[in-house]
Protein backbone atom coordinates (compact mmCIF):
# COMPACT_ATOMS: atom_id res chain seq x y z
CA UNK A 1 0.00 0.00 0.00
CA UNK A 2 1.35 3.41 -1.00
CA UNK A 3 2.03 5.69 1.96
CA UNK A 4 4.30 8.27 0.29
CA UNK A 5 3.92 10.46 -2.82
CA UNK A 6 6.76 12.22 -4.62
CA UNK A 7 5.50 14.74 -7.18
CA UNK A 8 7.92 15.97 -9.85
CA UNK A 9 6.91 19.38 -11.26
CA UNK A 10 8.36 21.96 -13.62
CA UNK A 11 7.91 23.94 -16.82
CA UNK A 12 7.47 21.91 -20.03
CA UNK A 13 10.70 20.32 -21.26
CA UNK A 14 12.54 21.16 -18.04
CA UNK A 15 13.86 17.66 -17.30
CA UNK A 16 11.04 16.24 -15.18
CA UNK A 17 10.96 13.04 -17.24
CA UNK A 18 14.63 12.36 -16.55
CA UNK A 19 14.39 12.55 -12.76
CA UNK A 20 11.13 10.57 -12.84
CA UNK A 21 12.88 7.86 -14.86
CA UNK A 22 15.75 7.78 -12.36
CA UNK A 23 13.38 7.37 -9.42
CA UNK A 24 11.31 4.81 -11.35
CA UNK A 25 14.30 2.45 -11.23
CA UNK A 26 14.15 2.39 -7.41
CA UNK A 27 12.84 -0.95 -6.08
CA UNK A 28 10.51 0.77 -3.59
CA UNK A 29 8.82 2.99 -6.20
CA UNK A 30 5.77 2.75 -8.44
CA UNK A 31 5.59 5.38 -11.16
CA UNK A 32 2.94 7.31 -13.10
CA UNK A 33 4.23 9.16 -16.21
CA UNK A 34 1.27 11.43 -17.06
CA UNK A 35 -0.73 8.64 -18.73
CA UNK A 36 -3.64 11.04 -19.34
CA UNK A 37 -1.48 13.14 -21.68
CA UNK A 38 -0.26 10.13 -23.63
CA UNK A 39 -3.70 8.62 -24.13
CA UNK A 40 -5.73 11.85 -24.20
CA UNK A 41 -7.95 10.30 -21.59
CA UNK A 42 -9.88 12.46 -19.22
CA UNK A 43 -8.10 12.74 -15.92
CA UNK A 44 -9.57 10.60 -13.18
CA UNK A 45 -11.02 12.08 -10.05
CA UNK A 46 -8.36 13.77 -7.89
CA UNK A 47 -9.99 12.03 -4.93
CA UNK A 48 -8.49 8.66 -5.88
CA UNK A 49 -5.95 7.09 -3.57
CA UNK A 50 -2.45 6.47 -5.02
CA UNK A 51 -3.17 2.74 -5.30
CA UNK A 52 -6.48 3.41 -7.03
CA UNK A 53 -4.75 5.78 -9.47
CA UNK A 54 -2.27 3.09 -10.50
CA UNK A 55 -5.09 0.58 -10.87
CA UNK A 56 -7.16 3.04 -12.91
CA UNK A 57 -4.44 3.29 -15.55
CA UNK A 58 -3.46 -0.39 -15.29
CA UNK A 59 0.13 0.53 -14.49
CA UNK A 60 2.61 -2.14 -13.37
CA UNK A 61 3.15 -2.56 -9.64
CA UNK A 62 6.11 -3.65 -7.56
CA UNK A 63 5.10 -6.02 -4.82
CA UNK A 64 6.74 -4.11 -1.95
CA UNK A 65 6.51 -0.57 -3.31
CA UNK A 66 5.40 2.01 -0.75
CA UNK A 67 6.16 5.14 -2.81
CA UNK A 68 4.32 6.66 -5.78
CA UNK A 69 6.32 8.97 -8.06
CA UNK A 70 4.34 10.98 -10.58
CA UNK A 71 5.18 13.97 -12.74
CA UNK A 72 3.26 16.91 -14.18
CA UNK A 73 4.33 20.02 -16.04
CA UNK A 74 2.65 23.29 -16.91
CA UNK A 75 2.20 22.37 -20.56
CA UNK A 76 -1.32 22.06 -19.20
CA UNK A 77 -2.27 24.42 -16.35
CA UNK A 78 -5.26 22.27 -15.40
CA UNK A 79 -2.89 19.35 -14.95
CA UNK A 80 -1.08 21.17 -12.17
CA UNK A 81 -4.42 22.11 -10.63
CA UNK A 82 -5.48 18.45 -10.75
CA UNK A 83 -2.19 17.46 -9.10
CA UNK A 84 -2.71 20.03 -6.34
CA UNK A 85 -6.15 18.59 -5.57
CA UNK A 86 -4.83 15.02 -5.71
CA UNK A 87 -2.08 15.82 -3.22
CA UNK A 88 -4.44 17.71 -0.94
CA UNK A 89 -6.90 14.82 -0.90
CA UNK A 90 -4.15 12.34 0.06
CA UNK A 91 -2.44 14.46 2.72
CA UNK A 92 -4.04 12.49 5.54
CA UNK A 93 -2.93 9.06 4.28
CA UNK A 94 0.46 9.80 2.69
CA UNK A 95 3.62 11.78 3.25
CA UNK A 96 3.94 14.18 0.33
CA UNK A 97 7.12 15.60 -1.20
CA UNK A 98 7.34 17.98 -4.15
CA UNK A 99 10.51 18.20 -6.25
CA UNK A 100 10.59 21.24 -8.53
CA UNK A 101 12.89 20.87 -11.54
CA UNK A 102 14.31 24.19 -12.78
CA UNK A 103 16.06 24.38 -16.14
CA UNK A 104 17.35 27.31 -18.20
CA UNK A 105 14.07 28.62 -19.64
CA UNK A 106 15.73 29.32 -23.01
CA UNK A 107 16.73 25.68 -23.39
CA UNK A 108 13.21 24.57 -22.40
CA UNK A 109 11.77 26.85 -25.09
CA UNK A 110 14.04 25.42 -27.79
CA UNK A 111 13.14 21.88 -26.75
CA UNK A 112 9.42 22.69 -26.62
CA UNK A 113 9.38 24.03 -30.18
CA UNK A 114 11.30 21.00 -31.45
CA UNK A 115 8.88 18.65 -29.67
CA UNK A 116 5.89 20.45 -31.14
CA UNK A 117 7.17 20.05 -34.67
CA UNK A 118 8.65 16.55 -34.50
CA UNK A 119 6.31 14.76 -32.07
CA UNK A 120 3.02 16.65 -32.38
CA UNK A 121 3.37 17.33 -36.10
CA UNK A 122 2.61 21.03 -35.67
CA UNK A 123 4.47 22.85 -38.45
CA UNK A 124 3.23 26.20 -37.12
CA UNK A 125 5.49 25.93 -34.07
CA UNK A 126 8.65 27.75 -35.14
CA UNK A 127 11.50 29.67 -33.54
CA UNK A 128 10.43 33.29 -33.94
CA UNK A 129 9.98 36.39 -31.75
CA UNK A 130 6.25 35.80 -31.39
CA UNK A 131 6.53 32.23 -30.09
CA UNK A 132 9.44 33.19 -27.84
CA UNK A 133 7.50 36.12 -26.37
CA UNK A 134 4.53 33.86 -25.78
CA UNK A 135 6.76 31.25 -24.10
CA UNK A 136 8.29 33.79 -21.73
CA UNK A 137 4.99 35.37 -20.68
CA UNK A 138 3.29 31.98 -20.27
CA UNK A 139 6.27 30.83 -18.19
CA UNK A 140 5.62 33.74 -15.85
CA UNK A 141 2.12 32.48 -15.05
CA UNK A 142 3.30 28.86 -14.96
CA UNK A 143 6.03 29.69 -12.47
CA UNK A 144 3.54 31.38 -10.16
CA UNK A 145 1.33 28.28 -10.36
CA UNK A 146 4.26 26.00 -9.52
CA UNK A 147 5.25 28.27 -6.63
CA UNK A 148 1.77 27.95 -5.11
CA UNK A 149 2.00 24.16 -5.26
CA UNK A 150 5.52 24.04 -3.84
CA UNK A 151 4.56 26.24 -0.87
CA UNK A 152 2.05 23.61 0.24
CA UNK A 153 4.57 20.75 0.18
CA UNK A 154 8.10 22.22 0.17
CA UNK A 155 10.74 19.52 -0.31
CA UNK A 156 13.37 20.64 -2.83
CA UNK A 157 13.98 22.98 -5.75
CA UNK A 158 16.93 21.83 -7.83
CA UNK A 159 18.74 22.64 -11.08
CA UNK A 160 18.43 20.21 -13.98
CA UNK A 161 21.90 21.24 -15.12
CA UNK A 162 23.41 20.16 -11.78
CA UNK A 163 21.83 16.72 -12.15
CA UNK A 164 23.25 16.23 -15.64
CA UNK A 165 26.69 17.49 -14.60
CA UNK A 166 27.06 15.24 -11.52
CA UNK A 167 24.33 12.58 -11.61
CA UNK A 168 25.26 10.46 -8.59
CA UNK A 169 25.96 13.24 -6.04
CA UNK A 170 22.83 15.16 -7.07
CA UNK A 171 20.66 12.06 -7.05
CA UNK A 172 21.88 11.26 -3.54
CA UNK A 173 20.92 14.77 -2.43
CA UNK A 174 17.50 14.49 -4.05
CA UNK A 175 16.90 11.16 -2.33
CA UNK A 176 17.90 12.70 1.00
CA UNK A 177 15.47 15.58 0.41
CA UNK A 178 12.54 13.19 -0.01
CA UNK A 179 13.75 10.60 2.53
CA UNK A 180 14.20 7.87 -0.07
CA UNK A 181 17.21 5.56 0.35
CA UNK A 182 19.67 5.98 -2.49
CA UNK A 183 20.34 2.83 -4.50
CA UNK A 184 23.01 2.76 -7.25
CA UNK A 185 20.66 0.92 -9.59
CA UNK A 186 18.81 4.18 -10.22
CA UNK A 187 21.73 5.41 -12.34
CA UNK A 188 21.06 2.43 -14.62
CA UNK A 189 17.54 3.67 -15.28
CA UNK A 190 18.17 3.50 -19.04
CA UNK A 191 18.32 -0.28 -18.68
CA UNK A 192 15.84 -0.83 -15.85
CA UNK A 193 12.91 1.54 -16.44
CA UNK A 194 10.39 0.03 -18.93
CA UNK A 195 10.46 2.31 -21.98
CA UNK A 196 6.81 1.72 -22.79
CA UNK A 197 5.78 3.49 -19.58
CA UNK A 198 7.97 6.56 -20.06
CA UNK A 199 6.13 9.63 -21.31
CA UNK A 200 7.23 13.23 -21.73
CA UNK A 201 10.53 12.80 -23.57
CA UNK A 202 10.71 10.83 -26.80
CA UNK A 203 14.44 10.13 -26.51
CA UNK A 204 14.02 8.65 -23.03
CA UNK A 205 11.05 6.62 -24.23
CA UNK A 206 12.74 5.20 -27.33
CA UNK A 207 16.51 5.22 -26.83
CA UNK A 208 17.40 6.09 -23.21
CA UNK A 209 21.04 6.84 -22.49
CA UNK A 210 22.98 7.40 -19.25
CA UNK A 211 22.68 10.88 -17.76
CA UNK A 212 25.01 13.37 -19.44
CA UNK A 213 25.39 17.05 -20.33
CA UNK A 214 24.91 16.45 -24.05
CA UNK A 215 21.50 18.13 -24.21
CA UNK A 216 22.77 21.17 -22.27
CA UNK A 217 25.66 21.68 -24.67
CA UNK A 218 23.45 21.16 -27.71
CA UNK A 219 20.81 23.67 -26.60
CA UNK A 220 23.37 26.28 -25.61
CA UNK A 221 24.95 26.14 -29.05
CA UNK A 222 21.53 26.33 -30.67
CA UNK A 223 20.66 29.39 -28.57
CA UNK A 224 23.85 31.16 -29.62
CA UNK A 225 22.81 30.62 -33.24
CA UNK A 226 19.29 32.05 -32.92
CA UNK A 227 19.06 34.36 -29.91
CA UNK A 228 19.69 37.63 -31.79
CA UNK A 229 16.60 37.01 -33.90
CA UNK A 230 14.40 36.09 -30.94
CA UNK A 231 15.01 38.71 -28.28
CA UNK A 232 12.10 41.12 -27.81
CA UNK A 233 12.50 44.22 -25.65
CA UNK A 234 8.89 44.23 -24.46
CA UNK A 235 9.51 41.07 -22.42
CA UNK A 236 12.88 42.05 -20.97
CA UNK A 237 11.53 42.50 -17.43
CA UNK A 238 9.85 39.08 -17.39
CA UNK A 239 12.83 37.40 -19.02
CA UNK A 240 15.25 38.90 -16.51
CA UNK A 241 13.28 37.54 -13.54
CA UNK A 242 13.09 34.05 -15.08
CA UNK A 243 16.80 34.19 -15.81
CA UNK A 244 17.63 35.35 -12.28
CA UNK A 245 15.58 32.56 -10.71
CA UNK A 246 17.24 29.92 -12.88
CA UNK A 247 20.75 31.26 -12.22
CA UNK A 248 20.07 31.44 -8.49
CA UNK A 249 18.90 27.81 -8.52
CA UNK A 250 21.81 26.70 -10.70
CA UNK A 251 24.35 28.26 -8.34
CA UNK A 252 22.78 26.64 -5.29
CA UNK A 253 22.17 23.37 -7.21
CA UNK A 254 19.55 22.33 -4.65
CA UNK A 255 17.59 24.02 -1.88
CA UNK A 256 15.38 22.05 0.45
CA UNK A 257 12.21 22.83 2.36
CA UNK A 258 11.53 26.41 3.36
CA UNK A 259 15.04 27.48 2.31
CA UNK A 260 13.80 27.45 -1.28
CA UNK A 261 10.95 29.83 -0.50
CA UNK A 262 13.08 32.96 -0.05
CA UNK A 263 14.34 33.14 -3.67
CA UNK A 264 10.85 32.26 -4.83
CA UNK A 265 9.39 35.15 -2.89
CA UNK A 266 12.05 37.54 -4.23
CA UNK A 267 11.19 36.52 -7.76
CA UNK A 268 7.46 36.97 -7.25
CA UNK A 269 7.80 40.34 -5.55
CA UNK A 270 9.82 41.65 -8.48
CA UNK A 271 7.58 40.36 -11.23
CA UNK A 272 6.55 43.18 -13.55
CA UNK A 273 2.89 43.94 -14.09
CA UNK A 274 1.16 41.83 -16.75
CA UNK A 275 2.13 43.00 -20.21
CA UNK A 276 -0.34 44.89 -22.37
CA UNK A 277 -0.97 44.85 -26.08
CA UNK A 278 -1.80 41.17 -26.35
CA UNK A 279 1.62 39.99 -25.14
CA UNK A 280 0.17 38.58 -21.91
CA UNK A 281 -2.47 35.93 -22.62
CA UNK A 282 -3.80 35.49 -19.10
CA UNK A 283 -7.25 34.01 -18.57
CA UNK A 284 -9.93 36.47 -17.55
CA UNK A 285 -13.47 35.92 -16.27
CA UNK A 286 -15.41 38.97 -15.11
CA UNK A 287 -19.04 39.63 -14.14
CA UNK A 288 -20.84 42.95 -14.67
CA UNK A 289 -24.19 44.19 -13.43
CA UNK A 290 -24.17 47.50 -15.34
CA UNK A 291 -22.88 49.15 -18.48
CA UNK A 292 -20.90 51.64 -16.37
CA UNK A 293 -18.91 48.87 -14.66
CA UNK A 294 -18.24 47.32 -18.06
CA UNK A 295 -16.96 50.60 -19.51
CA UNK A 296 -14.59 51.13 -16.59
CA UNK A 297 -13.14 47.64 -17.01
CA UNK A 298 -12.66 47.91 -20.76
CA UNK A 299 -11.01 51.32 -20.44
CA UNK A 300 -8.34 49.69 -18.24
CA UNK A 301 -7.97 46.57 -20.41
CA UNK A 302 -7.47 47.60 -24.01
CA UNK A 303 -5.94 44.21 -24.83
CA UNK A 304 -9.47 42.84 -25.12
CA UNK A 305 -10.33 44.88 -28.21
CA UNK A 306 -7.16 46.24 -29.87
CA UNK A 307 -6.66 44.30 -33.15
CA UNK A 308 -2.99 43.45 -32.53
CA UNK A 309 -3.78 42.16 -29.05
CA UNK A 310 -6.83 40.14 -30.11
CA UNK A 311 -4.97 38.57 -33.02
CA UNK A 312 -1.90 37.75 -30.92
CA UNK A 313 -4.09 35.91 -28.42
CA UNK A 314 -5.90 34.00 -31.19
CA UNK A 315 -2.65 33.02 -32.88
CA UNK A 316 -1.26 31.85 -29.56
CA UNK A 317 -4.22 29.53 -29.00
CA UNK A 318 -3.92 28.19 -32.54
CA UNK A 319 -0.20 27.48 -32.21
CA UNK A 320 -0.12 26.07 -28.67
CA UNK A 321 -3.48 24.35 -28.27
CA UNK A 322 -5.63 24.49 -25.16
CA UNK A 323 -7.24 22.54 -22.35
CA UNK A 324 -10.86 21.47 -22.68
CA UNK A 325 -12.86 19.38 -20.24
CA UNK A 326 -9.82 17.60 -18.83
CA UNK A 327 -8.31 16.86 -22.25
CA UNK A 328 -5.42 18.63 -23.97
CA UNK A 329 -6.42 19.76 -27.47
CA UNK A 330 -3.32 19.67 -29.64
CA UNK A 331 -2.84 22.39 -32.28
CA UNK A 332 -3.22 19.78 -35.00
CA UNK A 333 -6.80 19.14 -33.81
CA UNK A 334 -7.87 22.79 -34.24
CA UNK A 335 -9.59 23.49 -37.56
CA UNK A 336 -8.43 27.11 -37.79
CA UNK A 337 -9.38 30.56 -36.57
CA UNK A 338 -12.18 31.31 -39.02
CA UNK A 339 -13.49 34.77 -39.84
CA UNK A 340 -14.85 35.10 -36.30
CA UNK A 341 -12.82 33.76 -33.38
CA UNK A 342 -16.07 33.49 -31.41
CA UNK A 343 -17.39 31.00 -33.96
CA UNK A 344 -13.97 29.58 -34.88
CA UNK A 345 -11.20 27.52 -33.28
CA UNK A 346 -13.36 24.45 -33.87
CA UNK A 347 -12.07 21.32 -32.17
CA UNK A 348 -13.92 18.08 -31.49
CA UNK A 349 -17.09 19.66 -32.89
CA UNK A 350 -17.26 22.72 -30.62
CA UNK A 351 -16.29 26.31 -31.30
CA UNK A 352 -15.06 28.95 -28.87
CA UNK A 353 -18.57 30.17 -27.94
CA UNK A 354 -19.85 26.65 -27.28
CA UNK A 355 -16.86 25.81 -25.10
CA UNK A 356 -17.61 28.93 -23.05
CA UNK A 357 -21.16 27.74 -22.39
CA UNK A 358 -19.92 24.25 -21.50
CA UNK A 359 -17.33 25.77 -19.16
CA UNK A 360 -19.89 27.89 -17.33
CA UNK A 361 -22.41 25.06 -17.04
CA UNK A 362 -19.85 22.80 -15.36
CA UNK A 363 -18.82 25.66 -13.09
CA UNK A 364 -22.41 26.27 -12.00
CA UNK A 365 -23.16 22.60 -11.32
CA UNK A 366 -19.89 22.15 -9.46
CA UNK A 367 -20.62 25.11 -7.19
CA UNK A 368 -24.07 23.70 -6.44
CA UNK A 369 -22.53 20.23 -5.90
CA UNK A 370 -24.77 18.68 -8.56
CA UNK A 371 -23.37 15.61 -10.29
CA UNK A 372 -23.67 15.01 -14.02
CA UNK A 373 -26.06 12.15 -13.29
CA UNK A 374 -28.42 14.25 -11.19
CA UNK A 375 -28.34 17.59 -13.05
CA UNK A 376 -31.46 18.55 -15.01
CA UNK A 377 -30.41 20.60 -18.02
CA UNK A 378 -32.49 22.01 -20.89
CA UNK A 379 -31.37 23.69 -24.10
CA UNK A 380 -33.56 24.72 -27.04
CA UNK A 381 -31.27 22.90 -29.48
CA UNK A 382 -31.30 19.25 -30.43
CA UNK A 383 -29.36 18.83 -33.68
CA UNK A 384 -26.13 20.64 -32.78
CA UNK A 385 -22.85 19.04 -31.74
CA UNK A 386 -23.17 20.76 -28.38
CA UNK A 387 -26.60 19.18 -27.85
CA UNK A 388 -25.21 15.74 -28.66
CA UNK A 389 -22.39 16.28 -26.18
CA UNK A 390 -24.86 17.41 -23.52
CA UNK A 391 -26.95 14.27 -24.06
CA UNK A 392 -23.88 12.08 -23.68
CA UNK A 393 -22.66 13.80 -20.50
CA UNK A 394 -25.92 14.58 -18.68
CA UNK A 395 -28.53 11.80 -18.52
CA UNK A 396 -31.10 14.38 -17.39
CA UNK A 397 -30.58 16.62 -20.43
CA UNK A 398 -33.52 17.58 -22.62
CA UNK A 399 -33.14 19.35 -25.95
CA UNK A 400 -35.55 20.66 -28.56
CA UNK A 401 -35.85 22.69 -31.76
CA UNK A 402 -38.44 25.28 -32.78
CA UNK A 403 -40.41 23.45 -35.50
CA UNK A 404 -42.83 25.98 -36.98
CA UNK A 405 -45.89 24.36 -38.54
CA UNK A 406 -47.17 20.80 -38.83
CA UNK A 407 -45.29 19.94 -42.05
CA UNK A 408 -41.95 20.80 -40.44
CA UNK A 409 -42.86 18.88 -37.28
CA UNK A 410 -43.77 15.82 -39.37
CA UNK A 411 -40.47 16.06 -41.28
CA UNK A 412 -38.52 16.19 -38.01
CA UNK A 413 -40.78 13.74 -36.20
CA UNK A 414 -38.00 12.43 -33.95
CA UNK A 415 -37.01 15.92 -32.80
CA UNK A 416 -38.84 17.43 -29.78
CA UNK A 417 -40.55 20.76 -30.48
CA UNK A 418 -40.65 23.62 -28.00
CA UNK A 419 -41.59 27.28 -28.27
CA UNK A 420 -39.51 29.32 -25.80
CA UNK A 421 -42.47 31.63 -25.31
CA UNK A 422 -44.77 28.71 -24.37
CA UNK A 423 -42.70 25.93 -22.86
CA UNK A 424 -44.55 22.70 -22.10
CA UNK A 425 -42.47 21.87 -19.02
CA UNK A 426 -43.79 22.06 -15.48
CA UNK A 427 -42.61 24.76 -13.10
CA UNK A 428 -39.20 24.13 -11.47
CA UNK A 429 -38.23 21.40 -13.94
CA UNK A 430 -34.56 22.28 -14.47
CA UNK A 431 -31.33 23.18 -12.71
CA UNK A 432 -29.94 24.97 -15.77
CA UNK A 433 -31.26 26.32 -19.05
CA UNK A 434 -28.80 27.04 -21.87
CA UNK A 435 -29.89 29.36 -24.68
CA UNK A 436 -27.27 29.78 -27.39
CA UNK A 437 -27.67 32.61 -29.90
CA UNK A 438 -31.47 32.50 -29.90
CA UNK A 439 -32.59 35.57 -27.96
CA UNK A 440 -31.96 37.86 -30.94
CA UNK A 441 -34.51 35.83 -32.92
CA UNK A 442 -37.49 35.98 -30.53
CA UNK A 443 -40.08 38.76 -31.03
CA UNK A 444 -41.00 38.99 -27.32
CA UNK A 445 -37.87 38.57 -25.18
CA UNK A 446 -39.51 39.47 -21.81
CA UNK A 447 -42.07 36.69 -22.36
CA UNK A 448 -39.30 34.17 -23.10
CA UNK A 449 -37.33 35.23 -20.03
CA UNK A 450 -40.44 34.77 -17.91
CA UNK A 451 -40.97 31.24 -19.23
CA UNK A 452 -37.37 30.30 -18.53
CA UNK A 453 -37.65 31.68 -15.00
CA UNK A 454 -40.79 29.58 -14.50
CA UNK A 455 -39.20 26.25 -15.49
CA UNK A 456 -36.03 26.80 -13.45
CA UNK A 457 -35.90 25.34 -9.96
CA UNK A 458 -34.77 27.43 -7.00
CA UNK A 459 -31.06 28.04 -7.46
CA UNK A 460 -31.28 27.20 -11.15
CA UNK A 461 -29.48 29.37 -13.68
CA UNK A 462 -30.02 30.67 -17.17
CA UNK A 463 -26.85 30.83 -19.28
CA UNK A 464 -27.27 32.50 -22.65
CA UNK A 465 -25.10 33.75 -25.49
CA UNK A 466 -26.29 36.24 -28.12
CA UNK A 467 -24.89 39.03 -30.27
CA UNK A 468 -24.58 41.80 -27.68
CA UNK A 469 -24.92 45.53 -28.34
CA UNK A 470 -22.51 46.28 -25.50
CA UNK A 471 -22.27 49.96 -26.42
CA UNK A 472 -26.02 50.55 -26.06
CA UNK A 473 -28.54 50.44 -23.24
CA UNK A 474 -31.61 49.64 -25.35
CA UNK A 475 -30.17 47.31 -27.94
CA UNK A 476 -30.89 47.38 -31.68
CA UNK A 477 -34.47 46.64 -32.76
CA UNK A 478 -34.46 45.43 -36.36
CA UNK A 479 -37.98 44.02 -36.68
CA UNK A 480 -41.14 43.57 -34.63
CA UNK A 481 -44.45 41.74 -34.78
CA UNK A 482 -47.60 43.69 -35.52
CA UNK A 483 -50.83 42.82 -33.71
CA UNK A 484 -52.05 40.94 -36.79
CA UNK A 485 -48.96 38.71 -36.72
CA UNK A 486 -47.21 40.32 -39.67
CA UNK A 487 -43.63 41.53 -39.40
CA UNK A 488 -42.64 45.20 -39.51
CA UNK A 489 -39.02 45.67 -40.60
CA UNK A 490 -37.35 48.67 -38.97
CA UNK A 491 -33.96 47.91 -40.58
CA UNK A 492 -33.00 45.78 -43.59
CA UNK A 493 -33.82 42.13 -42.76
CA UNK A 494 -30.98 40.11 -41.26
CA UNK A 495 -30.99 36.31 -41.10
CA UNK A 496 -28.77 33.90 -39.17
CA UNK A 497 -28.15 30.22 -39.88
CA UNK A 498 -30.61 27.63 -38.60
CA UNK A 499 -30.40 23.80 -38.60
CA UNK A 500 -34.08 23.50 -39.56
CA UNK A 501 -34.80 26.39 -41.97
CA UNK A 502 -32.52 26.68 -45.00
CA UNK A 503 -33.27 30.38 -45.44
CA UNK A 504 -32.17 31.06 -41.88
CA UNK A 505 -34.03 32.79 -39.08
CA UNK A 506 -34.88 36.49 -38.84
CA UNK A 507 -33.21 38.76 -36.29
CA UNK A 508 -35.71 40.83 -34.30
CA UNK A 509 -33.53 42.55 -31.67
CA UNK A 510 -29.84 42.58 -30.77
CA UNK A 511 -30.03 42.85 -26.95
CA UNK A 512 -28.33 45.69 -25.11
CA UNK A 513 -27.70 46.27 -21.42
CA UNK A 514 -31.44 46.59 -20.75
CA UNK A 515 -31.61 42.79 -20.87
CA UNK A 516 -30.52 42.90 -17.22
CA UNK A 517 -33.58 44.99 -16.34
CA UNK A 518 -35.76 42.59 -18.32
CA UNK A 519 -34.36 39.68 -16.29
CA UNK A 520 -35.04 41.48 -13.01
CA UNK A 521 -38.59 42.29 -14.10
CA UNK A 522 -39.51 38.59 -14.44
CA UNK A 523 -37.97 37.60 -11.10
CA UNK A 524 -34.30 36.82 -11.70
CA UNK A 525 -32.06 38.03 -8.88
CA UNK A 526 -28.81 39.87 -9.64
CA UNK A 527 -28.49 39.00 -13.34
CA UNK A 528 -25.00 39.49 -14.72
CA UNK A 529 -23.18 39.82 -18.01
CA UNK A 530 -20.14 37.52 -17.92
CA UNK A 531 -17.05 38.23 -20.00
CA UNK A 532 -14.80 35.24 -20.66
CA UNK A 533 -11.41 35.38 -22.33
CA UNK A 534 -9.78 32.06 -21.44
CA UNK A 535 -7.02 31.33 -23.97
CA UNK A 536 -5.82 28.35 -21.93
CA UNK A 537 -9.21 26.74 -22.63
CA UNK A 538 -9.72 27.86 -26.21
CA UNK A 539 -12.33 30.46 -25.26
CA UNK A 540 -11.76 33.79 -27.01
CA UNK A 541 -13.60 36.24 -29.26
CA UNK A 542 -12.90 38.89 -31.85
CA UNK A 543 -12.04 38.92 -35.55
CA UNK A 544 -8.87 39.66 -37.55
CA UNK A 545 -10.03 43.30 -37.53
CA UNK A 546 -10.27 43.37 -33.74
CA UNK A 547 -13.67 43.35 -32.09
CA UNK A 548 -14.43 42.07 -28.61
CA UNK A 549 -11.76 39.53 -27.67
CA UNK A 550 -13.93 37.39 -25.41
CA UNK A 551 -17.30 35.65 -25.09
CA UNK A 552 -20.36 37.31 -23.54
CA UNK A 553 -22.73 35.11 -21.50
CA UNK A 554 -25.84 36.25 -19.67
CA UNK A 555 -26.16 34.63 -16.25
CA UNK A 556 -29.44 34.90 -14.36
CA UNK A 557 -30.47 32.84 -11.32
CA UNK A 558 -33.81 31.99 -9.81
CA UNK A 559 -33.41 32.37 -6.06
CA UNK A 560 -36.86 31.47 -4.78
Amino acid sequence: MIDKIIAIIGLPRSGTTLVTSLLAAHPDVDTCFEPWNRNREQRPSPELSPDALLTHFELPRRGNARVLVLKETTVDFLGIQWLARFLQHNESRCRIDVLWTVRCYRHSYLSFIQTGREEWGNEQMTLNPRSYTRWVTRSREATLLLADLYRRHPSAVYAYEALTRAPEPMLRRLCDAVRLPFVPEMLDFHRLTPKEHVHGDRELATDPQPVSERSIDRREQQWLDVHDALEATEINAVRERLDAFWQDTAEAELRTGDAALAPLQRMIERWPRPLAGGIDHQDCRMAFDSRAAWQQFMARNRRFYLPDAVNATAQGVLEQGFQFDGDWVRPSAIEGLGESYREGLNAHGLNSRQRAVWHELKRELRERELSADSARVYAPEYLSTLARRLREHYPGFQGSEYLEGKPVQRHFSSVPHQDLGQLSFAERSFDAVLVNDIFEHVPDLPKVLGEIHRVLDTGGVLLSTFPFAFKRDEGIERARLREDGSIEHLLPPEYHGDPVKREGVLVFTIPGWNILDQCRAVGFAEPQVLFLCLPSQGIIGGTPEGGLGGIIILRAQRTR
